[in-house]
């Protein structure tokens, strides 16, 4: 699970909240008016469940969010409460979870060091879930 803060121009903020709502990966959305300063605009919070990761965030970008506003993203490490309340947590074929390709070219950016492994995801990556029938 994710959690993404963003700074949203007014002119942005209803469409972003409409889109938002109708995720069901997406829980616990706060919306300030107004709130926040450098870069002005409303203050929207919410917890991302990884398997709607790519496309929420993709979304904060063809919104020009990026570039007009500000998206924070932080690794949300514990949670305390009933997992069943949160945000669909679909895995994928054998467990693992969907990468989350933001926060994978934020670290390469960052010049992190990876095992040659993990890069053999980023050339074969698999299915985006079950085969279908």
């Amino acid at each position: 699970m994710l959690h993404v803060r963003v700074v949203s121009p007014a002119a942005v903020t209803n469409r972003l909240v409409d889109w938002l709502t109708a995720d069901t990966g997406v829980v616990n959305l706060v919306v300030l008016s107004a709130a926040a300063e450098r870069p002005h605009g409303d203050a929207v919070q919410f917890d991302l469940a990884s398997s709607s990761a790519n496309r929420v965030l993709q979304h904060l970008r063809d919104l020009g969010l990026d570039r007009d506003g500000s998206v924070m993203v932080e690794t949300i490490t514990a949670v305390i409460a009933d997992p069943a309340r949160h945000a669909d947590q679909r895995t994928y074929s054998h467990g693992e979870h969907v990468p989350v390709w933001e926060l994978v070219q934020a670290r390469i950016r960052e010049d992190a060091n990876y095992a040659p492994s993990f890069f053999g995801l980023l050339v074969f990556p698999g299915s985006s879930g079950p085969a279908a029938s």
